[in-house]
């Protein structure tokens, strides 16, 4: 093989998608991230509601709790619903992406649910976890 087609060959398999790298998009990042932080608040509001789990500290009778504790893992499992349809329409919950694309986006949920699960049972102790689990409570970046 002359040197032309040697390089003619390599730009064409760095054309080709099988040549082309695939990592997620900030957007597919953004999507995972809040899929695992609705997860967690879902799973620990839901948790407070099966478990009948009455904050003392909190306002409104044990009721009025146990009904927004219900509400809000309602909401949760919306949304999380919700990004979990963008990332599939978007293949990154399949074999369609490459490696990169599904291991970021998954190294992504797990920080959700991280960030979510600090910001719950801690509170103002940890600020930057809650600041960044409620970015999510707007996902109009998202196309649906």
């Amino acid at each position: 093989m002359n040197m032309s087609a040697a390089v003619a060959a390599f730009a064409l398999l760095l054309a080709s998608p099988a040549g082309a790298q695939d990592f997620a998009t900030d957007n597919e990042l953004f999507a995972a991230y809040c899929a695992g932080a609705f997860r967690q608040a879902g799973e620990y509001f839901g948790t407070l509601f099966r478990d009948k789990i009455c904050k003392p500290a909190w306002t409104g009778t044990c009721a009025e709790q146990l009904n927004n504790w219900a509400e809000v893992a309602r909401e949760a499992d919306e949304q999380q619903r919700r990004v979990l349809a963008y990332l599939t329409a978007r293949g990154i919950l399949s074999t369609k992406r490459s490696v990169e694309a599904r291991t970021g986006a998954l190294a992504a949920m797990e920080h959700g649910k991280s960030d979510t699960a600090a910001c719950l049972i801690n509170g103002d102790r940890a600020p930057s976890q809650c600041i960044q689990s409620q970015r999510c409570r707007d996902l109009s970046r998202l196309a649906f």
